[in-house]
């Protein structure tokens, strides 16, 4: 496991950086990782806060049998979107629910 003092996994353009569970502890560590170009149609968001749900603390614990860690939990964020696609479905697209 990578920690916040160590480089991220290459392989990818976009370095990130999250809190990571790699056993079933629940402990949440630093985790720097990579993440692949943002294609055509991606939208890039950054992350500024983000919460973690009852599913994401039984995947934490690996109470399902089907966690594969490390794994970097929460889904429900607060974001600026930091690029959207050229040519977007709306032309008023600002913010993007996950």
């Amino acid at each position: 496991m990578a920690t916040s003092e160590e480089p991220a996994e290459q392989g990818h353009p976009n370095q990130a950086f999250g809190w990571a569970s790699t056993d079933t502890s629940g402990v949440l560590s630093p985790f720097k990782f990579s993440r692949r170009a943002t294609g055509e149609k991606d939208v890039r968001v950054k992350v500024l806060f983000c919460g973690i749900c009852h599913t994401d603390l039984h995947m934490i614990k690996n109470e399902w049998g089907k966690t594969r860690y490390p794994l970097v939990p929460g889904h429900e964020i607060v974001d600026p979107s930091t690029r959207l696609p050229d040519h977007p479905p709306t032309s008023n697209l600002q913010r993007v629910f996950l």
